[in-house]
């Protein structure tokens, strides 16, 4: 997603094929239950229109390497925004809810997902600096208008999971 005064628009970025990875490689980067893991994850992913997950963990340990893979496997059924850190002021901009409409009826056969890398401030608990970031993640995911816009979105994070706001 691009963002430049009131104009937000998309720019498709194609994945290479090695972005899938093999289940051997699942459980040796992320653990003998990664597999069982990311079953259930892609299940709840499938199951629900709105929602946030969080993937918590130190710079360096796979969290991007598996948001890659995870849109390689879902392409054919989701369709991945990728909002960069500098612009996640986005997320509470008032042009935000008719830019959704607009991709709901582009792509109204697809379930929306959102990727929100290195979030830690927009999820930290609320303050003078990110108070709208906070409140605006809890309407998308879980508030009135995650009903209308039915975006699931993933963030991943490298603070502990405690020092995110409670709400979240």
């Amino acid at each position: 997603i691009q963002f430049d005064g009131d104009n937000i628009r998309t720019k498709e970025v194609a994945l290479s094929s090695d972005t899938i990875l093999k289940p051997e490689t699942i459980s040796l980067h992320y653990g003998s239950g990664g597999g069982e893991w990311h079953q259930n994850f892609i299940q709840k992913l499938h199951g629900k229109n709105n929602g946030l997950s969080i993937l918590e963990g130190k710079p360096g340990t796979g969290k991007t390497c598996y948001l890659r893979h995870l849109m390689g496997e879902l392409k054919e059924t989701h369709r991945f925004y990728f909002i960069p850190t500098a612009s996640m002021g986005i997320l509470s901009k008032p042009e935000f809810i008719g830019f959704w409409t607009d991709q709901r009826s582009n792509y109204s056969e697809k379930k929306f997902a959102v990727i929100l890398e290195d979030s830690d401030g927009a999820l930290m608990t609320r303050g003078t600096d990110n108070r709208d970031q906070v409140s605006a993640l809890l309407n998308l995911t879980d508030g009135m208008l995650a009903d209308f816009i039915r975006i699931q979105i993933i963030c991943t994070i490298n603070c502990s999971a405690a020092e995110i706001d409670q709400a979240l």
